[in-house]
């Protein structure tokens, strides 16, 4: 049986980030995002993940290859 989770608190944002701007790459890295960002990793483990869209399993490579999957949250 699934145990709820409380999306917002298992979602919230850590009270402070770190944040590094590199200007050659003019990219933006943010780390220590997430508050408990391990819970996160474990909560995701424990889901299920649907092959996206439906497929005929002889005419992909989808769950052989690699897997493309959505995960779907009911917010």
């Amino acid at each position: 049986m699934r145990q709820p989770v409380d999306l917002d608190k298992l979602f919230q944002f850590a009270p402070e980030w770190d944040i590094d701007w590199d200007r050659e790459n003019k990219t933006i890295t943010i780390d220590n995002f997430y508050d408990d960002p391990d819970a996160i990793y474990e909560w995701l483990q424990q889901q299920d993940y649907p092959k996206w869209k439906f497929f005929d399993a002889d005419k992909t490579r989808n769950g052989k290859d690699y897997d493309d999957c959505r995960l779907i949250v009911s917010w």
